[in-house]
């Protein structure tokens, strides 16, 4: 049997999920025309080459940087100069090395003529080096004239991520200096994702600037926007986590109050978790701690697991203390499982406790399936059932032939049953006859007829004729009881999916 890797992709993207990581997929991004290349085409990353000669004939480049701002030929800076840059850092093998060194380059490249720069910018055809390269040219065109750059990368970059990232970076750093006219450029010339994205980073900067300015602005113009109230939150925390709070707290409405407030609280959880558990002691205990409580879990599980699950049992019994236990099950279970474990057999509450085994059950069991299911078959069924059909929940994801092996070769038991509803779960996504071969084997009578009449009713609703085919090849060898429930399933109205 295969058992997954811990701490594989597969099974930690089974395990936090998927979605996250949009903001980095450019960097796994090559042009297969290589790494140098010149041309008028659409480049892949938004840049149009043939712009740059239109706007030096409309003039609408901003003029070559004088030696007053910065333009300096004494040292020879030159295109060739860029170019042996490039080069030295293209070859560079440390990732974070050669991004040093093109943001380097862009922005000496800036100081001495931008127009030249930007030049030599279109022939780097990585996303990600380029991505590097124009921070670098960008932040510095930002000090000298953010007008000139924003209209630049708007229009001479294609939406996309390189439009995105040079305009965020110069709203930021113009934020940081003169706010009003950078939201006022911001919310007359962009519009969409890129507009909320662009505000979003703005934000970011003139709350390092002025915190109670920029959260006043966002109080006074009655924005709903998360990922605004987010960077308000986030960065005023970074300097001040109890005054961003207080802000958060005293939001007018509900929605943009738990916003905010969970910003501020992962924050302050990183800088120092048990003040900000101490600060919040009374909203975790009220009606609306649940979001509260569990990104401070969270974040302070990762790094003290143990005092995390000491604060966690002084919370009040319910539903917050249950959930934030179960979080910290999860993240503690990546760290040291064997500890997070003998966790769990301490916790006399038996709705935390199993609420406990059954996020460790989840994680486990894709990590570690073997022993996963070992540890739950040593505890009392009631204990760990949830944990049981999450371990199996997973394993099925992670290794589905692995699993499968396991319970063809297993003998019947409840567990074994409990292994074969989860796997069919899993497999009926693309195979239903296998799903249903599955829930045959279940050893237990009602739980099996409840299983095959499920995927029988879901199939009928996908593919009726394909079903019904079946059906009539092995109704004579089916069981009276199992005949009788397909009978009724026949009977109900079906709606085909369309």
């Amino acid at each position: 049997m295969k058992s997954p890797i811990t701490g594989s992709w597969v099974s930690n993207a089974f395990i936090f999920g998927m979605g996250v990581f949009s903001g980095v997929v450019g960097y796994w991004l090559y042009d297969g025309a290589g790494i140098w290349g010149i041309g008028d085409d659409i480049d892949s990353s938004g840049f149009r080459a043939g712009d740059l000669n239109t706007v030096r004939q409309a003039g609408e480049l901003a003029p070559t940087v004088s030696s007053s701002q910065g333009r300096s030929t004494a040292d020879g800076f030159s295109q060739s100069t860029l170019k042996s840059r490039f080069r030295a850092a293209l070859v560079e093998g440390d990732a974070a090395v050669r991004s040093d060194l093109l943001r380097q380059a862009g922005a000496d490249g800036a100081r001495n003529d931008i127009r030249s720069a930007l030049e030599a910018g279109i022939e780097i055809k990585r996303l990600q080096d380029r991505l590097d390269y124009h921070r670098g040219l960008f932040a510095v065109w930002s000090e000298i004239d953010p007008e000139g750059a924003l209209a630049h990368a708007k229009r001479s970059f294609n939406p996309g991520l390189m439009q995105s990232e040079v305009i965020g970076l110069v709203v930021n750093k113009w934020a940081a200096t003169d706010p009003q006219d950078a939201r006022v450029w911001t919310e007359q010339n962009l519009s969409g994702p890129l507009r909320e994205q662009a505000l979003t980073d703005l934000m970011v900067g003139w709350t390092r600037r002025s915190p109670d300015l920029a959260s006043n602005w966002v109080t006074q113009s009655g924005s709903g926007s998360q990922p605004l109230l987010s960077a308000v939150g986030t960065t005023w925390a970074e300097q001040d986590p109890e005054a961003a709070a207080v802000w958060a707290l005293g939001l007018p409405y509900a929605s943009s109050r738990k916003t905010a407030t969970v910003a501020v609280a992962v924050e302050w959880s990183r800088q120092d978790p048990e003040s900000a558990a101490d600060f919040f002691v009374e909203e975790v205990a009220g009606p609306e701690g649940m979001d509260i409580a569990t990104v401070i879990a969270d974040v302070w599980g990762t790094s003290d697991p143990a005092s995390t699950a000491t604060w966690v049992e002084s919370l009040p019994e319910g539903a917050v203390k249950d959930q934030a236990a179960g979080v910290l099950a999860t993240v503690w279970a990546t760290r040291d499982v064997d500890a997070a474990s003998l966790w769990s057999a301490t916790i006399e509450n038996d709705s935390m406790r199993q609420q406990v085994i059954a996020h460790l059950g989840t994680t486990w069991g894709a990590l570690e399936p073997d022993r996963a299911i070992e540890w739950l078959a040593s505890l009392p069924f009631q204990e760990a059932e949830k944990g049981l059909k999450g371990a199996f929940n997973s394993w099925g994801v992670v290794d589905r032939p692995g699993m499968m092996d396991w319970v063809e070769s297993a003998e019947a038991s409840t567990i074994v049953d409990q292994a074969r509803r989860s796997l069919a779960d899993v497999v009926s996504q693309d195979d239903i006859l296998s799903a249903i071969d599955l829930s045959m084997g279940i050893s237990d009578e009602t739980t099996r007829v409840d299983a095959v009449a499920r995927y029988f009713r879901h199939w009928r609703k996908v593919d009726d004729a394909s079903a019904q085919e079946w059906l009539n090849e092995v109704w004579s060898e089916t069981p009276v009881g199992l005949q009788d429930r397909l009978e009724r399933e026949q009977k109900a109205i079906v709606v085909p999916r369309n």
